[in-house]
Order: structure tokens, then sequence, then C-alpha cells
């Protein structure tokens, strides 16, 4: 009899130490809690505010590698158009075959184009040759030029001289910042690419390579 009543005892024992010890810990995570807000929290909160410091001080680091290049860029445009505003011819062959590609596009026909390039000879309009055409980037972004301006050598050469000037030493200078975090590398390096004189006179043609390096480098 005794041990039956032990037994029967055991569960109700069992679910009382059970409830103590669950008591226990909460009680102990509450005030270890309380603790920790009252203690450390401001040690937390004073960590939070040095990571939205960071953050921002980054964006603004990120914002005036922006307006540094651009607004530098922008000279540098202005001296570039002074140079071939007066210019009126596009250059040599390759030159002229992104130019004829933009007039093709400017006009609707696409990026077909009406000679052999071979041997550049010059066909009606209406017998094009769509496997002669080149890489069609540079051909779209010089179609808008003549829209804008009219079929001029200074308009077809509007977009090499933009993404030479800001295109591609914005995005060298981003790149630089993203890889090194310094606002002062990225404009140098934005800085090293404007002064480049290859870099420069390519941007005065309406060639692709300047256009090329800037979306490989962004």
């Amino acid at each position: 009899g005794r041990g039956s009543e032990e037994a029967s005892h055991t569960p109700a024992q069992t679910s009382i130490v059970i409830m103590s010890a669950i008591r226990l810990i909460s009680g102990f995570r509450r005030d270890h809690g309380s603790q920790s807000v009252t203690g450390d929290g401001s040690a937390d909160k004073l960590k939070n505010r040095w990571k939205i410091c960071g953050r921002v001080v980054r964006v603004l680091a990120a914002l005036a590698v922006v307006v540094a290049i651009v607004l530098l860029g922008g000279r540098q445009i202005t001296a570039k158009c002074q140079i071939v505003k007066n210019l009126d011819y596009i250059g040599p062959t390759d030159d002229v075959a992104y130019t004829i590609m933009a007039d093709s596009i400017s006009h609707g026909r696409g990026i077909n184009v009406n000679y052999v390039g071979e041997f550049h000879h010059p066909y009606p309009r209406d017998i094009t040759h769509r496997e002669n055409h080149w890489p069609p980037f540079m051909g779209y972004s010089i179609a808008p030029m003549f829209w804008l301006y009219g079929q001029t050598a200074y308009a077809a050469r509007l977009p090499a001289i933009f993404y030479g000037s800001i295109g591609l030493p914005l995005a060298t200078a981003l790149l630089t910042y993203a890889l090194s975090r310094r606002g002062y590398a990225a404009i140098a390096a934005g800085l090293l690419i404007m002064a480049t004189t290859p870099l420069y006179q390519h941007s005065l043609r309406t060639m692709s390579d300047v256009p090329t390096a800037m979306l490989v480098t962004g």
C-alpha cells in the first residue's frame, strides 16, 4: 500500500519539480534580460549608432565621388566639344561604319548597312547586308544625337565624348570605391582615366573602344 502511494505521488511530484524548474529558468532569463538592457544595452545602442554612421559616411563618400567625377567630366566635355565642333568629317573607315549604322537606325532601317565591308562598295539602300554591321551599341548611341542635332560629324562624336569624359571615369571610380572603400582613391582613379592620352584621343572618335571599356568596367 505504501509503495502504491509513493507511486501515485510520483507524477505529481515530478510535475511540481518540472514547474519549479521552469519558473526558475524564466526568472533567470527575465533577470538576465533586464541586466543586459540596463548594463550592456547602452553598448549595443552605441554599436548600432556607429554602424548607422558608417553607412551614412559610405553613402556620402560615394555621392562625393559621383559629384566630383561628373563636375570634372563636364568641364572636359566642354573642352572636347570645342575641339570637334568645327570638324566636318567623321574619320577613318571604322569610324564611318558606326556612323552609317547610326544613320540606318535613325531612319528606322535597323542595323542593316548598304555596303560590302571588305570592298566598301556602296549599294542602293534597298540592298542591305545585315551581316556586315558592327557591334550595335555605338550605333544606337549616335542615332539619338542625329535625331536631336541632325546628321553631322559633331553630333556623331557626342556619345563617345560623354562616355570618355564621364561614363568610363565614373565607372572606374565606382569600381575603385567598391574595392577600397576610399573616396580619394576612387576620385584619383577617375582622374587618371580622364588624363590618359590614348583614352582622351579615342573619345573624340565614333569608335566603340571607350564605350566597351566603360561597359566592362561597370
